[in-house]
């Protein structure tokens, strides 16, 4: 009976270190989906953005953190967050070439509804997600 109260004991144990609070807590990335923003049409003598800034670039947020993986570089690429009420909460131009993703904190923001616009050239890419 002593080897099977050890036994009890040590899986017991083992159970509590394996879903402690902080395990159960932890959050998975929310993918944010972005789509072309076909309102501004093309302009001369504007440059044009490489056809991967549309295909490659993904948004997610996870716990209190944006962020913006690029996946391929393509320059000088300008992030704008806007809320609900179209102010300003985060603008960042990124140089792809040299940082391959952003990251903005977001745990001093208000909840409630957002707006990124990501824009590469004579392309924007646009997604909404709430906090």
């Amino acid at each position: 009976m002593k080897k099977l109260n050890s036994t009890v004991c040590y899986l017991s144990l083992l159970l509590l270190g394996l879903f402690t609070p902080q395990s159960l807590m932890t959050s998975v990335a929310q993918d944010i989906l972005v789509h072309k923003d076909d309102a501004t049409p093309p302009q001369p003598g504007r440059n044009y953005a490489p056809s991967a800034f549309v295909t490659t670039t993904g948004v997610s947020i996870d716990d209190s953190v944006l962020t913006v993986d690029f996946g391929y570089p393509t320059g000088t690429v300008t992030v704008v967050v806007y809320d609900k009420s179209n102010q300003i909460v985060c603008m960042e131009t990124v140089d792809t070439l040299t940082t391959p993703t952003f990251s903005a904190p977001t745990d001093t923001w208000d909840g409630g509804s957002y707006t990124i616009a990501i824009t590469c050239a004579d392309t924007t890419l646009r997604g909404d997600f709430d906090l």
